[in-house]
């Protein structure tokens, strides 16, 4: 979140020129993109409620780091602080996330609330203050090009070295691959378990309700049974179903549902990808 009063515009821009600069050269292979968010343009107008709280709620609740910028002006008081970028940076600092801040140590400006400026310093003074809940480091810029280059590399230094940043990137990124590989395997299944043929589905739906796990084949003259869960798959003097039994093994045996063990496939296990299968497709339709 950009968080500023009305006299740092220039800087506001900047700030969000440079997030989409490290975007551009940086988010492909870091797996990381960094959306600045200004509250003139990420909120939208509800009534019931202080402004301020409507703008952290919809704004400030949901960004990870805080950037505020000051020059001449505090900003307008809140009711409950100073003004409305101290009371999202004293919120967002209370929530455990961190916030940069600011100060331009250019001229005043001749037509400067004097009393806006007082302001201005007595919170800059407060943030070097051992007690104060604004204490840490701040950084100071003499133009936008100044902030721009100190914004850079603070950035950077923050994205590697901040432990709050550091865990809520690594969560990402683990919920990220999960959900991939999740969606990765319930895609693998849906494919398998529609490229299987009839027969093949049947055998594999009764093998993985059997006690063991098995699947037994003999053969006889004219034919062939297929025994699994206590049914059999008969084909009798009927050379077209018996094609079609030996077929829909050799089916589950290439997409590794099911595994010869070694008896000139007469016994077969299901394999643990075949009981994913059923779990995931066959038992629910």
């Amino acid at each position: 979140m950009i968080a500023s009063p009305s006299d740092v515009m220039e800087e506001r821009t900047a700030i969000e020129n440079v997030l989409h600069r490290w975007n551009y050269s940086n988010s492909l292979h870091r797996k990381l993109i960094l959306l600045p968010r200004r509250w003139e343009s990420s909120t939208a107008p509800v009534s019931g409620e202080r402004a301020q709280a409507i703008i952290i709620k919809q704004m400030l609740e949901h960004c990870d780091i805080l950037v505020a910028i000051f020059w001449s002006k505090v900003g307008s008081p809140t009711g409950e602080y100073p003004s409305g970028t101290i009371e999202e940076i004293r919120t967002h600092i209370d929530s455990g996330k961190p916030a940069m801040i600011y100060f331009s140590s250019a001229a005043t400006p001749t037509n400067a609330d004097l009393g806006q400026v007082q302001q201005v310093r007595e919170f800059k003074n407060d943030c070097m203050q051992e007690n104060s809940p604004y204490r840490g480091l701040f950084a100071e810029y003499e133009n936008v090009s100044d902030l721009k280059e100190k914004f850079r590399e603070h950035l950077e230094i923050l994205l590697n070295s901040n432990e709050y940043i550091q865990q809520s990137i690594q969560s990402a990124l683990v919920t990220f691959f999960s959900d991939t590989i999740q969606y990765s395997t319930i895609e693998s299944s849906r494919e398998t378990e529609e490229t299987l043929s009839e027969t093949a589905r049947n055998i594999l739906a009764e093998a993985c309700q059997d006690p063991y796990g098995t699947i037994y084949r003999m053969e006889f003259i004219g034919g062939q049974v297929i025994q699994t869960n206590g049914k059999q798959f008969v084909a009798h003097d009927e050379p077209r179903k018996d094609a079609e039994l030996d077929e829909a093994l050799r089916e589950l045996e290439y997409k590794d549902l099911i595994k010869d063990e070694g008896y000139e496939r007469k016994n077969f296990k299901v394999m643990t990808k075949g009981y994913k299968l059923y779990d995931a497709q066959i038992a629910k339709s």
